[in-house]
């Protein structure tokens, strides 16, 4: 829904971003793993590296793009750390530093793209 950009992608990742301000590290960590686990279930399921940035371009909030990367897929992740990388307030923190050990080789070997 929000990775395709339709009428529900703006309510969509506001209300994801509404519930992301209030959780703690541990929570934070139990759902990465939960949507890592699960994600075939989960609406985002057709998320890709360019729609991560297209979305992170458009200024969807850093709260939202960091939960797309508990996606399963490694690329999608590596998207998510290159585009919270600009964030500089706080809200990447408790996400990169969930990703400080996933070494997606495209993350490791490419600058940024955001």
């Amino acid at each position: 829904m929000v990775a395709a950009g339709d009428s529900q992608s703006g309510p969509t990742a506001l209300t994801i971003a509404q519930l992301m301000r209030g959780i703690s590290p541990a929570q934070l960590a139990w759902l990465d793993k939960r949507v890592r686990l699960e994600s075939s279930e989960y609406w985002w399921r057709k998320l890709s590296p360019e729609s991560v940035t297209r979305l992170s371009r458009r200024g969807l909030d850093p709260l939202a793009i960091g939960l797309f990367g508990s996606d399963r897929n490694g690329y999608v992740r590596a998207a998510v750390v290159d585009c919270l990388a600009d964030v500089r307030d706080g809200r990447e923190v408790p996400f990169l530093t969930l990703r400080a050990k996933d070494w997606v080789p495209p993350w490791r070997n490419e600058p940024p793209n955001c």
